[in-house]
């Protein structure tokens, strides 16, 4: 067969009306033991996990709506500050009381904006109480293309960067350090072979709501 005629497009939106254009498939959010083996799966490359693991993690997976964004997140915060299956729950419940202005500005259903936004902010700020610089790219970053920013935009304009964050623009190997520290919370993806990054349209809306 001629492998030009069997390629497929796959477009992903938000829109509910696309026919008779476009067949749809809805995507839903995970059940709760999908969510659990990917909460467990990003927070460690075990296998066993005893009960109360993954109990705790069914617990967390419930809690996030099954989304797959948030749940990611969440482990990725867990592996990186070796908190606990626990002690995440009771942060992200602690954020959610304390920081209820980060929900007023959407009314998405399933509170998709909510669980994520939360998610998203509990990481940055971590990243920003350890590496100001770091939380600065990030900022940047929600005012730029979010699927293809090069890297040289950081490299070319450091002096234009402001006294925290210039310094570190401006030496590659800090750079790059702050680039792969950024992607291990999950927030933002950096591709050292085409130096590229990409941060999520969704963090970029969170991070902007945030900013004065």
């Amino acid at each position: 067969e001629n492998v030009e005629n069997n390629r497929h497009i796959l477009l992903t939106t938000g829109a509910t009306i696309t026919e008779p254009f476009l067949s749809v498939v809805e995507i839903k959010e995970m059940s709760t033991e999908e969510g659990a083996e990917l909460l467990l799966h990003c927070i460690s490359d075990k296998k066993d996990f005893v009960s109360t693991e993954r109990i705790m993690a069914k617990v967390i997976a419930l809690q996030l709506g099954g989304l797959p964004l948030a749940i990611k997140q969440a482990g990725a915060y867990i592996r990186e500050t070796e908190c606990s299956l626990t002690g995440y729950l009771q942060r992200y419940r602690t954020y959610l009381f304390n920081r209820k202005r980060i929900f007023s500005f959407s009314a998405k259903e399933h509170n998709y904006f909510h669980i994520v936004a939360t998610t998203w902010m509990l990481s940055f700020e971590k990243i920003a109480s350890e590496q100001q610089a770091v939380a600065n790219i990030l900022r940047l970053c929600t005012f730029l293309h979010p699927d293809k920013i090069p890297e040289e935009i950081l490299v070319k304009g450091a002096k234009e960067l402001g006294d925290v964050l210039a310094p570190v623009a401006a030496n590659p190997v800090e750079l790059e350090m702050a680039l792969n520290f950024i992607s291990k919370y999950s927030l933002l993806y950096y591709n050292p072979n085409t130096n590229i990054l990409t941060i999520h349209r969704l963090g970029q809306t969170i991070l902007i709501e945030e900013m004065d």
